[in-house]
């Protein structure tokens, strides 16, 4: 190694003490945390931990309350169960449906999201007894689906028939999220 010359030491030295005296006092100073205090930071930390486990619960909840709502199985189960409770509500109002058509299931927030297209004629009685049927047969322990667009047009006044036209919707798990790869 090689030996320093006094002034070199005296440079070093120097340097040293400069940095000691901005550096030390600068990390110990309110500055360095914004103005505030190191306990004022502790408490803001806090209290941003106690909101983030708050929205973190609540998050759980609604999680818990679409899983709840989602049919269970794939989106060509749940349309074969639609077109059944379909058929069964068309039976127990005396109706016969002249149109059915599933549509392409959609993507929608990592949700498949099925419908079911139906046309029929029927009283206003017996479109009532439909629906109502419709209605709960889509609340099972399977899965849910509900009625999302409904109308409804006289089409012969004396004989006080209605063209009912429906569609019928439920959700399933998206297909990347049932098989856990996430993609």
């Amino acid at each position: 190694m090689s030996t320093l010359t006094p002034r070199e030491r005296t440079l070093i030295g120097a340097g040293i003490l400069i940095a000691l005296a901005i550096g030390v006092p600068g990390l110990m100073s309110p500055t360095a945390t914004g103005g505030r205090s190191l306990a004022a930071v502790k408490q803001e930390r806090r209290e941003v931990q106690t909101e983030l486990g708050r929205v973190r619960r609540e998050i759980e909840l609604l999680e818990a309350g679409i899983d709840g709502r989602l049919s269970a199985g794939d989106s060509q189960a749940l349309i074969g169960r639609m077109v059944e409770a379909s058929e069964d509500a068309a039976r127990s109002a005396g109706l016969r449906v002249t149109d059915l058509k599933p549509t392409a299931p959609e993507s929608v927030s990592g949700l498949q999201r099925v419908a079911v297209q139906l046309t029929l004629s029927a009283t206003f009685a017996q479109a009532v007894r439909f629906l109502y049927e419709l209605e709960c047969s889509g609340h099972s322990p399977t899965g849910s689906f509900q009625v999302d667009d409904l109308q409804m047009v006289a089409t012969d006044p004396r004989k006080d028939l209605l063209a009912l036209e429906l569609r019928v919707v439920g959700f399933v798990k998206g297909e990347d999220e049932e098989d856990g790869s996430g993609t």
